[in-house]
């Protein structure tokens, strides 16, 4: 099972939390509270640590080991339903906040229809090439940046027209990779 945190707000609603590569479930804490107050919160850790870099899934010679995203969505999933079950989640909805790598691994989840999240805000993501599953019902958030390093503006319009059948909301902001003021500012909304 993932190292995790759980940090109970004695709400009716769960947010699970992904992490950007090399960062750690500790490091998104702040930003979790921030935007989901009324949420428990159960915080994941990365478990690929081959690069020397915390992340959810490796890296392979072509980029992303995509084949290795499919297979740690589905563990993911069975550690979400384990600690569903183990801190009494039954009938709660959960959420999904993910940065960078994190927010790759909710994609991957989603595309795959590994896990049923009634919403997920990706900030950052890169573009997987993967085929889109049926069936998921995940809302979806998406925050990109208009000159982010891991997602050039071809790959950017690639992701969108694969989301389509979806029907992501997407947000294309100023600026690099890391979030700016503004993607904190139109995030608090989405998860009220």
């Amino acid at each position: 099972m993932h190292s995790h945190r759980f940090i109970d707000q004695k709400a009716h609603q769960t947010l699970v939390v992904f992490h950007g590569m090399g960062s750690s479930k500790e490091d998104m804490i702040d930003l979790a509270l921030h935007l989901a107050p009324h949420h428990n919160l159960l915080l994941l850790d990365g478990s690929d640590l081959s690069s020397g870099l915390r992340r959810y899934f490796k890296r392979n010679a072509n980029g992303l080991d995509l084949e290795d995203l499919k297979h740690q969505a589905k563990v993911i999933a069975d550690d979400l339903e384990l600690l569903r079950i183990e801190y009494n989640l039954h009938d709660q909805p959960f959420d999904a906040l993910g940065y960078s790598n994190g927010a790759n691994m909710i994609l991957g989840m989603v595309i795959e229809n590994t896990f049923a999240f009634r919403n997920a805000l990706i900030l950052r993501p890169a573009y997987l090439d993967l085929q889109i599953k049926p069936g998921s019902t995940t809302h979806l958030r998406l925050h990109l940046a208009t000159h982010d390093q891991y997602l050039n503006p071809s790959d950017r319009q690639r992701l969108l027209d694969k989301l389509k059948p979806l029907n992501p909301v997407s947000q294309l902001y100023p600026g690099a990779h890391p979030l700016s003021e503004d993607d904190l500012k139109d995030a608090q909304t989405f998860f009220k």
